[in-house]
């Protein structure tokens, strides 16, 4: 059996052999830190800490809130606002490598909140719009990610409110009363300038 004993850098991986921590600690990384920072590297292997995660490199965590994680990648691709409020676009998949630290692989979708039947659901806004992004864990596979990120590119920008829409019909009716106003202002001096002109005629021709 291998018994790993940890004096201060150095680890005894069998009866006869002192291996340095340093060596193993490069099998154990995943996503830039050791056993993904919820774990231990001990001879190579990740033995995990934090409770709830497992797996190869403890990345398996089908109950965690993971939403941050993934955030970066939906940034990238759908855009996001900065905090002096400048507005960055949203850019292509090839074009967002980092939606591939975590994600085996990233799908585009049409489903709501209310549609998604198994998966983590997030949402990313953007301005007044929610953008929803879910991810889903293959816990078959336990050596390496197999995480599907799914992006609804289709932001929810929510019900229109029910103030904005009186107030928008109270300004339809007003302007259509000012075009009518003024289309029966136009007709009635039309039809005066008419009757002058009329007149002037038949005074000319009575002075005859």
């Amino acid at each position: 059996d291998k018994t790993c004993l940890n004096s201060r850098q150095w680890y005894t991986c069998t009866p006869h052999t002192r291996i340095y921590h340093g060596h193993y600690t490069s099998k154990c990384m995943f996503s830039g830190k050791e056993c993904n920072g919820h774990g231990k590297c001990e001879c190579g292997e990740c033995k995990c800490t934090t409770d709830g995660y497992s797996g190869k490199f403890c990345h398996h965590c089908p109950y965690c809130d993971k939403c941050a994680d993934y955030l970066p990648c939906v940034q990238c691709l759908v855009g996001y606002v900065k905090e002096d409020g400048t507005k960055v676009e949203g850019r292509l998949q090839e074009d967002c490598p980092v939606c591939f630290d975590r994600a085996r692989q990233v799908e585009p979708t049409t489903l709501r909140e209310e549609e998604v039947v198994d998966g983590f659901t997030c949402t990313h806004k953007v301005d007044d719009c929610e953008y929803l992004y879910f991810y889903q864990d293959d816990l078959s596979v336990q050596d390496t990610t197999r995480t599907i990120l799914y992006v609804n590119q289709e932001p929810d920008c929510g019900p229109i409110s029910v103030i904005w829409i009186i107030v928008g019909l109270i300004l339809a009716i007003v302007l259509l009363g000012i075009i009518i106003i003024c289309c029966w202002k136009c007709i009635t001096m039309y039809k005066d300038k008419k009757k002058r002109k009329k007149k002037k005629k038949n005074t000319r021709t009575f002075m005859r």
